[in-house]
């Protein structure tokens, strides 16, 4: 059996809208986990209630506060039951059943830990992600690099299967043994959970897989300031940043950027680059231009 295991963050429409492609498309064995991360109204919990009495497949957990991706993911054991573990974020939707082809891969591959769709961007549907490798550089420097980033998943779907540095959380199926062996750290925060992870299972002979075959849809169409807020206040890239160097001795590329100020950290998001102009080394390099004439 297969536990999906979705964090409900605001974007209830978003949620509703994971949950219900999940009843209509997926036929393979599953269960559905909802945990409810302290975000949802009075309303919304009735919603999901009712949703529940309907749906003996889905189980609901509700957190008393808010917490990071990485510390909700370290206690999937103690809920869900399945041979396999799929971690979906409440922003993604199926439109077919993806199990399929994924359990069977890693059936035939019995030291691949987890598994991973092509994950495309909605509305355009081109690829958000479909591999991602880790450069690394002097100094033990890192860069997490996406693979055919905004491409048409048409150039890609008849792929084969493929061996990837890391998979992301927010789409990936992974076998419930890897996690007894490997776990998320809580104290980390955003996608170093995900580095955290894949690297715990790398030192341990566990490798990782991207199925083109396969897909999962992003909505990324609305955050809420509510919930840019409150990602905000869960989100510490510098502190992240520094517990990841600590553990593995890798030392995050951008980093370096950010204290240069060529990168900025956006309430909730991933760090922004500024425009080349914009630099603080580059500013005010046109009034130094010589003019024309002179």
């Amino acid at each position: 059996m297969i536990s999906i295991y979705v964090i409900s963050f605001y974007k209830f429409r978003h949620t509703i809208k994971c949950l219900a492609s999940i009843k209509e498309h997926i036929r393979s064995r599953y269960e559905v986990i909802l945990v409810e991360n302290c975000s949802a109204t009075g309303e919304q919990w009735r919603k999901f209630e009712e949703l529940q009495a309907q749906w003996p497949a889905l189980k609901i957990i509700r957190l008393d506060r808010q917490h990071p991706c990485p510390w909700i993911r370290a206690r999937v054991l103690d809920h869900a039951t399945g041979e396999y573990i799929f971690f979906m974020d409440n922003d993604c939707f199926v439109e077919n059943d993806p199990f399929p082809m994924l359990v069977s891969e890693l059936e035939d591959n019995q030291r691949t830990a987890g598994i991973s769709p092509a994950l495309l961007y909605y509305p355009s549907r081109r690829l958000q992600c479909l591999g991602i490798r880790m450069k690394l550089f002097e100094d033990n420097l890192f860069e997490p690099r996406h693979l055919c980033h905004n491409e048409p998943y048409e150039l890609h779907w008849e792929r084969m299967p493929f061996y990837s540095d890391f998979i992301p959380g927010g789409c990936s199926l992974f076998r419930r043994n890897f996690l007894e062996q490997c776990t998320y750290d809580p104290r980390l925060k955003n996608v170093f959970g995900d580095f955290d992870l894949c690297l715990q299972g790398r030192d341990r002979g566990w490798r990782y897989k991207f199925h083109p075959g396969c897909y999962l849809m992003h909505d990324k169409t609305a955050h809420s300031t509510r919930y840019l807020k409150a990602k905000g206040q869960l989100t510490d890239w510098p502190g992240s940043v520094q517990l990841f160097e600590e553990k593995w001795g890798l030392r995050y590329f951008i980093l370096k950027h950010i204290k240069m100020g060529r990168v900025v950290l956006d309430q909730g998001n991933f760090p922004r680059w500024l425009p080349r102009e914009e630099w603080p080394e580059n500013r005010g390099q046109q009034e130094k231009a010589h003019p024309l004439g002179n």
